[in-house]
C-alpha cells in the first residue's frame, strides 16, 4: 500500500511541494495472480499558502530570490542561487533550506538533503530558541522546515525520527499533525496507536487530515490482513477523495490530485476482496489524473493483465507505466524503480524473453527501492524478486537447451557440463537462500500463501507461488496450506489452495492426486 501504497502495501504517496513545487506452473497458471501491494501515504503537508503569513519576513534580498525561484519551480536556478549565498554565508538558514529541498525533490539525494535541512534547523533553533518564542522569529518557516524534515525522514525509512519531529512540531504549533503520525506508527508495528491517530484525523473537519486519516485506516486494515473490511476502508478513502477533488479541472496542471494514491490502494483492497473486475475499474480511474506518487496505477494494471493472460493489454499498460514514471520528480522515481523493473521482467517471463527479463531483475535486486512510502519492507520485495529471477533463470536455461537441439550443437564435454552445472547450482542456491532467509519469519511465510493479501513476499504473481514448493520443500508448504486454509475458509479461495496442493502432490510424486486437484 502507498501512503496517501498494500496495507502494508501501496497507499498513494502524495509527494508534496511547498507551494508549486512542495506538496505486480501447471496448477497455478490459469488463476488470477496476486499483486504485490504498495502502501503509500501522503507526505506531511503544511497549511495552504493563503492561510500563512510570509514565510521568511526577515530574509535578505538574495535569500528571498532563492526562495522565490524554488517556489516558481525553478530548482536548478534556485540551487545555484542558494550555493552562491552559502559561499558568502555558510550559515544562511534559508539558503540551506532551499538547497535541501532541491536535493530532495529535484535530485533525490536524500541523505545530503537531510544534512542541509538538519543544519538549517540547528541554526534556526539556536538563533530563535523555540522555548522562548521570540516575537521576531519566522515561526511559520520553522513549522514548514519541520514538515520537510518529517517527510524526508519517512522516505528514508527513519520512522522513529519522523515521530520525534512530528511530536516536536505538535508541542509548538497548531493545528497538530494528527494524521501524519499514523503511517510511521503503523510501520513500527504500533497498530493500536496508529489506528487512534488515523480515526481522530478521519473524524476531523480539516479536509487534508480527513483524507490522510481515511487513507491510514485503509493501510492499517491491510496490515491487519482483513479482506472485506480492508476493501471497505480503502473504498471509503477513495470516495472521500472523489468528493474533495470534484472541483479540480479535468487537466490538473498543478498536480494537486491525490486520486491515483487512493485508487491504487482501493485496487489492492478490491483484489483482497476477490473482486478483480472492480479492481481493474478502480485502477483505470486512478490513471485519469497524474499525481506525484510511486503508486503508479498503470503498474497494477500491467500485473493484473499479465496475471489474467491479457498480454496485449499488459504491453499497452507497460508503455503507460513508463510514461507515468518519467513524469515524476526524481525523489519519487527513486521509490519505485526496482518495482517497475520487476513488473516489466514479469511480462518478459511470460513472453519467454528470459535474457531481457534477467537484466532487469538483476538491476532491481542490486538497486532496491526505498520503502519508506510503502507498507512492505525491502526484504519482502527482494525475496519476491529473487523468486522471479529464479524462474527467469530456469526459463533461460530451457531456452538455451532448445536452441542447442535445433541448432545441431554438439554435446559439451564432461568438464563443460560440470562447469555449467556448478554455475547453475550456485546461482539458484544464492536466490533460494535469500528467499528462505526472508521466509524464516512465520508471518511472512503464512502471508505469502494467502492470495492477494499483504505481509508475504512482495510482488509475486500467484501463478509463481507454486515455485516455492521446490524452494521450501513439499512438507513445509503442506503444513502452511493446512494453516492458511483455516485462516481463509471462504469457498472462493478453495481453488487457489487446491492449485497449490496440486504442486505439493506433484513434488511428492502423487500424480493421480495432483491431476485431480488440477482438474
Amino acid at each position: 500500500m502507498h501512503e496517501h501504497t498494500k496495507s502494508g502495501g501501496a497507499k498513494g504517496v502524495a509527494t508534496r511541494r511547498r507551494r508549486p513545487l512542495v506538496v505486480l506452473g501447471l496448477c497455478i497458471g490459469a488463476l488470477f495472480a496476486g499483486l504485490g501491494m504498495w502502501d503509500a501515504m501522503a507526505q506531511p503537508q503544511p497549511p495552504a499558502q493563503n492561510e500563512r503569513p510570509p514565510l521568511a519576513p526577515n530574509a535578505n534580498p538574495q535569500e528571498k530570490e532563492a526562495l522565490d525561484l524554488y517556489d516558481k519551480n525553478e530548482p536548478l536556478t534556485a540551487r545555484t542561487k542558494a550555493e552562491e549565498i552559502l559561499k558568502q554565508n555558510p550559515d544562511s538558514i534559508y539558503a540551506l533550506y532551499v538547497l535541501g529541498r532541491v536535493m530532495h525533490e529535484a535530485e533525490g539525494t536524500l541523505p545530503m538533503a537531510m544534512a542541509k535541512l538538519g543544519r538549517a534547523r540547528e541554526l534556526y533553533e539556536k538563533q530563535y530558541p523555540v522555548t522562548a518564542r521570540p516575537a521576531n522569529a519566522p515561526w511559520r518557516f520553522h513549522q514548514e522546515l519541520l514538515y520537510a524534515i518529517a517527510g524526508l525522514a519517512q522516505e528514508m525509512e527513519e520512522f522513529d525520527y519522523q515521530l520525534q519531529v512530528l511530536d516536536f512540531h505538535d508541542s509548538l504549533y497548531s493545528p497538530m499533525a494528527v494524521g501524519e503520525h499514523a503511517w510511521p506508527l503503523m510501520r513500527l508495528g504500533r497498530l493500536d496507536e496508529a489506528r487512534s491517530y488515523a480515526r481522530k484525523a478521519a473524524d476531523g473537519r480539516n479536509a487534508w487530515q480527513r483524507s490522510l486519516g481515511l487513507n491510514s485506516l485503509c493501510a492499517i486494515e491491510e496490515k491487519a490482513q482483513t479482506r472485506d473490511p480492508y476493501f471497505k476502508a480503502c473504498l471509503a478513502a477513495l470516495e472521500n477523495i472523489r468528493k474533495e477533488e470534484a472541483s479540480l479541472p479535468a487537466i490538473d496542471q498543478s498536480h494537486q490530485s491525490h486520486l491515483a494514491v487512493h485508487a491504487y490502494n482501493a485496487t489492492l483492497g478490491a483484489l483482497a476482496a476477490l473482486s478483480p473486475d472492480e479492481a481493474e475499474k478502480i485502477a483505470l480511474e486512478g490513471t485519469k489524473k497524474l499525481s506525484f506518487t510511486p503508486a503508479n496505477p498503470w503498474r497494477l494494471l500491467v500485473q493484473l493483465y499479465a496475471n489474467q493472460g491479457r498480454v496485449s493489454d499488459a504491453i499497452g499498460a507497460l508503455r503507460e507505466m513508463q510514461s507515468w514514471r518519467r513524469r515524476q520528480p526524481p525523489n519519487v522515481r527513486a521509490q519505485d524503480s526496482a518495482e517497475n523493473d520487476a513488473a516489466v521482467a514479469t511480462v518478459f517471463l511470460l513472453a519467454a524473453e528470459a535474457e531481457r527479463g534477467l537484466r532487469l531483475i538483476d538491476r532491481a535486486i542490486e538497486q532496491p527501492d526505498r520503502r519508506g512510502l510503502s507498507s512492505s519492507t525491502s526484504e519482502q520485495a527482494i525475496g519476491g524478486q529473487a523468486l522471479l529471477r529464479r524462474a527467469l533463470r530456469r526459463t533461460w536455461r530451457e531456452l538455451q537447451a532448445e536452441r542447442a537441439v535445433y541448432a545441431g550443437s554438439t554435446t559439451p564435454g564432461i568438464f563443460g557440463r560440470l562447469g555449467s552445472g556448478l554455475e547453475r547450482w550456485a546461482n539458484d542456491f544464492a536466490d533460494e537462500e535469500r528467499i528462505i532467509s526472508v521466509m524464516t519469519d512465520s508471518d511472512i511465510l503464512l502471508s505469502t500463501f494467502r492470495p492477494y493479501l499483504s505481509g508475504g513476499l512482495d510482488g509475486v504473481p500467484i501463478w509463481l507461488v507454486g515455485d516455492l514448493v521446490d524452494v521450501l520443500g513439499a512438507g513445509v508448504v503442506a503444513v502452511v496450506l493446512r494453516d492458511v486454509r483455516k485462516e481463509d475458509a471462504q469457498p472462493t479461495l478453495a481453488p487457489y489452495f487446491d492449485a497449490l496442493e496440486c504442486e505439493v502432490a506433484m513434488a511428492q510424486g502423487d500424480e493421480t492426486r495432483a491431476l485431480g486437484l488440477a482438474q
